[in-house]
């Protein structure tokens, strides 16, 4: 999302739904989770519309659920929860009855094509345990139905590509303090050459108590 298409939705950031109510039934063995449906209710403030696609349930003996945090990044820190796993192996997620199924349409999708690679150095410095060196770039083509209307709308410069460039790094300053430095080259930043190329400075501080 660009710094304009904020301004225009006056600072209205995703969210997620309103959370439904559940009841829990213990059983032999087991629990039977009931829940209503408010979420399915709740209105996107960013397209003002009810688009609600399903549910996805998570158990954990951990209060903050650190223990199914198991997707990790490209540092292998863990960012993303893993679904309960139901009888068979499915995951307890659950699609929305409605027109909507599975993977959106081609032309529904901003980007077409994206692709994204990179390299990690770890432990580079001889006298610094635990540093780590990466270098990654992401390349981001919008699709041609999107340009397509463009056109017909009028819009002018037509909507093309992204692509970024980025170094950053992992350093341990103590055993509980590390620095993260990030840098970004942003070409044709929200994919419009409207926009100017930016760059991009930010540093990360990490406490582990």
């Amino acid at each position: 999302m660009t710094a304009q298409s904020i301004y225009e939705r006056n600072y209205q950031f995703a969210k997620p739904p309103a959370k439904p109510h559940v009841t829990v039934a213990p059983g032999d063995e087991k629990v039977t989770l009931y829940w209503d449906d408010i979420a399915e209710s709740s209105v996107d403030p960013i397209s003002e519309k009810e688009d609600f696609e399903g549910y996805a349930i998570y158990r954990s003996t951990d209060p903050q659920f650190l223990d199914q945090q198991t997707i990790t990044d490209a540092y292998g820190s863990h960012f993303l929860f893993t679904p309960l796993e139901m009888a068979g192996g499915a995951p307890a997620k659950f699609d929305l009855v409605n027109d909507y199924s599975g993977l959106a349409p081609r032309d529904r999708n901003r980007y077409e094509l994206a692709m994204d690679g990179g390299f990690n150095f770890f432990n580079p410095f001889t006298k610094m345990e635990g540093d780590v060196v990466g270098a990654g770039i992401v390349f981001a083509k919008v699709s041609d139905s999107i340009v397509q209307l463009e056109e017909q709308a009028g819009i002018h410069p037509i909507s093309d590509y992204e692509f970024v460039f980025e170094i950053t790094g992992q350093f341990p300053a103590t055993p509980w303090v590390t620095l993260q430095p990030n840098l970004q080259w942003i070409y044709h930043p929200g994919s419009s050459s409207a926009l100017s190329n930016s760059l991009v400075i930010s540093i990360r501080l990490n406490f582990t108590f």
